[in-house]
């Protein structure tokens, strides 16, 4: 099931709507596009939008003393 963000597109103000990446190099891998201009969100603004944590840049583990 896919997920639609109403007037979230942050280039027209249009829909937004989560899609899985295709090609064996993405496998569970999504991204979020705009139904009425096609723009593709950054990592940036994906984790802005959905409060997860970017693909490209994953946090550093924390050391527990």
């Amino acid at each position: 099931m896919s997920k639609l963000w109403l007037k979230s597109c942050p280039r027209c103000r249009g829909d937004l709507y989560e899609e899985p990446a295709v090609g064996r190099h993405h496998f569970a891998s999504y991204y979020i596009t705009c139904l009425q201009c096609g723009h593709v969100l950054t990592d940036a603004q994906e984790s802005l939008l959905t409060g997860r944590q970017s693909r490209a840049a994953p946090q550093p583990a924390h050391r527990v003393a």
